[in-house]
């Protein structure tokens, strides 16, 4: 969820590790949560990742090996975002995201 808007942004189990430290993301929950604009650096196009809520700043939309496969990645910037662990999902009211966790645990062998 963004910190600054409260806004749900992005599902758990889109979330994957890049080597970066950063929390990455492939798709969000509701793309028009998020806005994207594009900046033009001297290099490359840069795209940025704002919270269509509340206006705020993200993160970027980083290329990278994901998106020749038609996926994108979303390099979010960690204190930008508040993650609810998967044990306190139903005391934090959302309760309704557990089947999804159990769902992916099913088909990775992970437990939940």
């Amino acid at each position: 969820m963004g910190v600054v808007s409260g806004q749900d942004l992005f599902y758990s189990t889109e979330r994957y590790d890049n080597g970066t430290g950063r929390p990455s993301f492939t798709e969000p929950i509701d793309d028009g949560a998020l806005d994207t604009r594009t900046h033009h650096q001297p290099t490359t196009p840069r795209s940025e990742v704002r919270s269509a809520g509340a206006d705020s700043h993200l993160g970027h939309l980083v290329p990278d090996r994901l998106q020749e496969a038609g996926r994108r990645r979303y390099g979010m910037n960690s204190t930008t975002l508040r993650l609810v662990q998967d044990s306190s999902l139903e005391e934090e009211g959302y309760g309704q995201y557990r089947s999804l966790d159990d769902s992916r645990a099913e088909s990775t062998g992970d437990s939940a």
